[in-house]
């Protein structure tokens, strides 16, 4: 462990948390000023019990709003931001860890729906009424069935209704928004409806009529969304294939691996057209999140650019054929640092 086995300086470290205090790190951590980053953490009480041993603050979500603003989240606290006109100012705390953010814009109203680890809430970033609850997890009620959120994670908004995705029931469950009510429609590993989901379920995505669920190694399509006759497809991305991040818009579902960015593009009957999956970037790590808006993809990415890390946007258009491209990185660390 004492980590000498380099000439000059690292770049970063990815170190096991648990020996965070052994000498070989502390020397890299106060002589050389390297970045480090835990990679073994993997619940709230870990993360909260080492954060201050290793670098934060990275962006974990993001949303490109319909009046052109961002709204994001940053992994070393429980605020909501806004950027715009190069600077970010906190509209809120939300007292958990986002994992998802969506939107609805109406009368020149933004409301934001999103969801953490204690549950299911909302916020007009222009209102002065704060975060509203539209479903709380409650930590008594530990049964893994539909009328139940346990380990919300993925949101996505439909004809008004909320869809999210529960990690630990394995479903994605609608829920309306002004009553916090479960509707009867779910899609889950439960026997009672009328699709299955795994144990991997994660993430949720909406493309006009069309919700795009991301399970594992697969895409489960749910066509006409808005109708009574539902139509089911599974996608397989591939043996071994594990997106961190996806998105779907215009017809195509867009994911990123930890070392590649693929483009899918999928037919009106759902399955993918002749060519399947383009690989945009075989060297294209990080990518925290994605977003889709107006004909384009815009990726996330936490860089490490000589000793700092920030976060690069990227820009994927879809028409006349995918070009990625890289969106100015001033602009991008101006959001990723905030200034608060």
């Amino acid at each position: 462990h004492l980590m000498l086995n380099f000439i000059g300086k690292p770049d970063f470290i990815a170190y096991d948390h648990r020996y965070a205090d052994c000498p070989g790190f502390l020397i890299d951590r106060m002589l050389f000023r390297t970045p480090a980053f835990a990679w073994t953490v993997k619940d709230e009480h870990v993360y909260n019990r080492t954060r201050k041993k290793f670098d934060a603050a990275k962006p974990t979500c993001l949303l490109l709003s319909e009046t052109g603003k961002l709204y994001y989240s940053l992994s070393d606290n429980t605020n909501l931001y806004e950027y715009s006109g190069g600077t970010s100012k906190v509209i809120g705390d939300v007292g958990g860890n986002i994992r998802s953010i969506v939107e609805t814009v109406s009368a020149g109203e933004t409301v934001l729906y999103f969801t953490t680890e204690r549950g299911v809430f909302s916020l007009a970033p222009d209102s002065v009424r704060g975060v509203s609850t539209i479903f709380a997890v409650d930590e008594t009620r530990t049964e893994e069935d539909l009328g139940n959120l346990i380990d919300p994670c993925g949101v996505c908004m439909k004809d008004g209704k909320l869809w999210v995705v529960d990690t630990v029931i394995n479903a994605v469950q609608e829920i309306d928004p002004a009553t916090g009510e479960f509707t009867p429609f779910a899609i889950t590993t439960n026997s009672r409806a009328v699709n299955r989901l795994s144990e991997r379920a994660q993430e949720i995505a909406v493309d006009r009529d069309v919700v795009y669920a991301l399970d594992g190694d697969r895409v489960v399509r749910i066509g006409n969304a808005k109708g009574e006759d539902r139509t089911y497809n599974r996608i397989l991305l591939g043996d071994g294939v594990a997106p961190v991040a996806f998105s779907a818009g215009n017809g195509y579902v867009c994911y990123a691996t930890d070392h590649a960015v693929s483009l899918l593009q999928i037919s009106e009957t759902g399955e993918p057209t002749l060519g399947g999956s383009l690989v945009l970037r075989e060297d294209l790590t990080s990518v925290a999140d994605i977003a889709y808006s107006e004909g384009v993809f815009y990726l996330l990415r936490n860089e490490l650019i000589g000793s700092r890390t920030r976060a690069t946007l990227y820009r994927l258009s879809t028409d006349p054929e995918p070009t990625l491209e890289e969106i100015d990185k001033t602009t991008a660390s101006v959001m990723g640092t905030g200034t608060h």
